[in-house]
C-alpha cells in the first residue's frame, strides 16, 4: 500500500486500518447501520462514532467492529446441518460478489539509469585518449558498424512486447448470472 517506508505516520496507518476494513471477517463482513428490515442499529452508529475518535485514544480502533455485519448466505436443514449439495443461481454478475484484489508489492519495476553529469576536465581527457586512439590507428569504421548490428535487436524486442500486450486486452464477457454453492458470500444491496 505505502512504497516508501519513510511515509508520514498518518499515511501509514490510514494504509493499515483501510486494509484491515477490507480483510474484515475474511473479506466476509460489511460495515451497515442499519438492520434488513431498514430500522438503525444503535450499537453500529455508536460504534462508528467511536471509531472517529480513534485518534485521541488508539483504543477506539476496536469499536468499528460494532457496526462490521456478515455477508453470507448459509443454508442449513431442519437439525441446523449445512448441506453441501445446495446449489443456487444468482442473478447478478459474478463481479458483484468478488472478492477484492489482494494489493501486490511491485517488486519487477528497474530502476531507471540517472544521467551523469560530465566534468569539463573529464571531457579533455577523453578528447586526448580519442585523439591519441586516432594516431595509434584505431579501427573507427568498425565500432560504428557494431553499434548499428545492436540497434535492430532492440527494436525486435520492442515488437514483441507490443505484440504481447495486444494479446491480453481482450475484454472477457462477463455471464449474466452466477451458480453458487452453499456457503456463499452475498451483498446487501
Amino acid at each position: 500500500m505505502t512504497e516508501n517506508k519513510h511515509e508520514e505516520i498518518l499515511t501509514r496507518m490510514g494504509a493499515i486500518l483501510a486494509g484491515g476494513v477490507l480483510n474484515a471477517g475474511g473479506r466476509n463482513a460489511t460495515i451497515s447501520m442499519t438492520t434488513r428490515d431498514g430500522n438503525l442499529r444503535q450499537n453500529a452508529i455508536v460504534g462508528l462514532v467511536l471509531f472517529l475518535q480513534h485518534w485521541y485514544w488508539y483504543p477506539m480502533l476496536n469499536f468499528l467492529t460494532l457496526a462490521i455485519t456478515p455477508t453470507a448466505l448459509i443454508c442449513v436443514e431442519k437439525n441446523l446441518k449445512v448441506p453441501k449439495s445446495v446449489k443456487m443461481t444468482s442473478r447478478a454478475k459474478p463481479s458483484m460478489f468478488r472478492y477484492p484484489t489482494l494489493m501486490k508489492k511491485k517488486e519487477d519495476e528497474k530502476k531507471e539509469k540517472v544521467e551523469t553529469v560530465t566534468l569539463s576536465t573529464t571531457a579533455k581527457v577523453r578528447a586526448r585518449k580519442n585523439k591519441k586512439d586516432k594516431n595509434d590507428g584505431g579501427d573507427v569504421e568498425m565500432q560504428s558498424q557494431v553499434s548499428k548490428k545492436e540497434e535492430p535487436k532492440e527494436a525486435e524486442g520492442e515488437e514483441k512486447k507490443d505484440d504481447e500486450k495486444k494479446a491480453g486486452d481482450e475484454p472477457e464477457i462477463e455471464p449474466e448470472f452466477l451458480i453458487v454453492s452453499n456457503p456463499c458470500r452475498v451483498l446487501k444491496a
